[in-house]
């Protein structure tokens, strides 16, 4: 696997670590989410006036994927 702005800490946080529950998600899914949400926001700002919106998206994108991690 490549590495994702989303660590397992975060999933656990947002998943919950509960006996008993089971999580209908897995890593792919909710990695795949978190991916979908941030090309939801590029194709905002570049369809909004800004100045330089390939990198104002580029800014955005290198922010939302620092630090990471290896999930391999």
């Amino acid at each position: 696997m490549t590495k994702h702005p989303l660590t397992e800490e975060m999933m656990d946080k947002i998943h919950g670590d509960e006996p008993g529950y089971s999580n209908p998600y897995d890593e792919d899914d909710m990695r795949a989410a978190y991916d979908f949400a941030i090309d939801r926001c590029v194709d905002w700002l570049e369809d909004n006036d800004c100045d330089d919106p390939q990198a104002t998206a580029k800014t955005l994108k290198k922010a939302m994927y620092s630090p990471l991690e290896d999930n391999s």
